[in-house]
């Protein structure tokens, strides 16, 4: 049973700086940013 998080996790790609969110319902993310292509995220929140 997912656990619903109060704040979304918030990563921001270092190459584009395109943010992707993650919410409590799916904690998976692309390994590859879908803008660029990088995969260099870091947590922003």
């Amino acid at each position: 049973m997912p656990i619903p998080l109060k704040n979304p996790i918030v990563l921001e790609c270092q190459n584009c700086h395109f943010r992707f969110k993650i919410t409590g319902d799916d904690l998976s993310f692309p390994h590859q940013c879908p803008k660029c292509g990088a995969d260099d995220w870091q947590i922003k929140g």
